[in-house]
């Protein structure tokens, strides 16, 4: 099969956080069939990294689940659509035509693959990979819109509840309505400081709210208004200092997740892309990266295919896109094997 071929496959396979175990054995099976030393990593039950030489200086990576589907597969006028067809099975085709295309070489090459669970979900995978493994380099696949990227925006995830005197939905004034006093609670929210901060890379921080329940059906005001927030960070911002002020603002909350912000400051992996004609540019969401930059490895964010367009309907790469960035990719693994770093 070549990259296309994989690619499509891929695609058509669905494997939504927490039901992807089919596709790392899959892929598992593929690499052991080219008589590859593939070897899995339970990561929890069901659920496995599928590793390829993870001893090796640099560790090319991506992720085999999705969001839930939202979008079915199809393949019309060069272009791939569905779930998964940007985020992130491109960066998993790329990876497995370097299996094929190098083979044992890879190895020696000082390059090994990371094929990661639950990226979509609590990062578990790539937590358990850099608990066994330290890379010294890192190669992240993820939709830049064929930009290297070494800065990675950070979030902060909770739980809030508001709550409000219940009256009749007639005369509001008389008692109180939860979900006018969240949506003031949150204009709060979007006046801190943090939320005022820059980076040149990186779009503005901003809150984006995941689910929100308000409401009962009773023509009254609502006496609880539940909702999930996300904040976005950027690097150089205290996360601590974020929480503080959402406990102040909302009294108490759960912290459903923190993804910290990164930097990754004169990487010597850039510049093998940008010897390529890639333009340079941010990572506005939480990706497998940090975890590779949290022991220490040089790590970079590249791939084909809009940011935008991920966990959407609309989500489509066209082929040519992939074909580009696979090329950009063995040339840039060439160069690093090759010591041009």
């Amino acid at each position: 099969m070549d990259i296309v071929d994989l690619y499509l496959n891929l695609v058509a396979f669905p494997s939504p956080t927490g039901s992807e175990g089919h596709l790392a054995k899959y892929v598992y099976h593929i690499l052991r069939s080219w008589d590859l030393p593939a070897q899995l990593q339970e990561v929890e039950r069901d659920r496995c990294n599928v590793l390829l030489f993870p001893d090796a200086d640099l560790i090319v990576n991506s992720h085999l689940d999705t969001v839930r589907i939202l979008a079915p597969f199809s393949y019309e006028g060069g272009y791939v659509y569905g779930t998964g067809s940007v985020d992130a099975k491109p960066g998993i085709a790329m990876m497995l035509a370097l299996a094929r295309d190098y083979g044992l070489r890879l190895g020696e090459m000082g390059v090994g693959l990371a094929f990661m669970v639950d990226e979509e979900g609590d990062g578990r995978g790539s937590e358990t990979f850099v608990s066994e493994y330290a890379p010294k380099f890192g190669i992240t696949l993820e939709p830049t819109d064929m930009r290297v990227c070494t800065v990675e925006a950070g979030s902060v995830e909770v739980e809030v509840s508001v709550r409000a005197r219940r009256v009749h939905g007639a005369v509001p004034w008389e008692g109180g309505d939860s979900l006018s006093e969240f949506l003031k609670l949150l204009a709060r929210v979007k006046r801190q400081p943090f939320m005022r901060e820059e980076h040149p890379l990186l779009g503005p921080p901003h809150v984006l709210v995941l689910r929100l329940e308000a409401g009962d059906g009773v023509y009254s005001t609502p006496e609880e208004t539940r909702a999930m927030l996300e904040v976005k960070i950027l690097p150089n911002t205290d996360v601590n200092e974020v929480i503080e002020r959402l406990e102040r603002i909302f009294g108490e909350l759960r912290i459903r997740d923190v993804s910290r912000p990164f930097e990754n400051h004169n990487s010597r992996l850039e510049g093998l892309f940008l010897r390529e004609g890639v333009g340079r540019g941010g990572m506005d969401s939480w990706t497998d990266a940090e975890s590779l930059f949290s022991v220490g490895a040089d790590v970079v964010v590249f791939g084909p295919g809009r940011l935008s367009l991920a966990h959407s309907r609309e989500e489509r790469l066209h082929i040519q896109e992939l074909l580009r960035a696979y090329r950009i990719l063995k040339r840039v693994i060439e160069a690093f094997s090759e010591g041009k770093l």
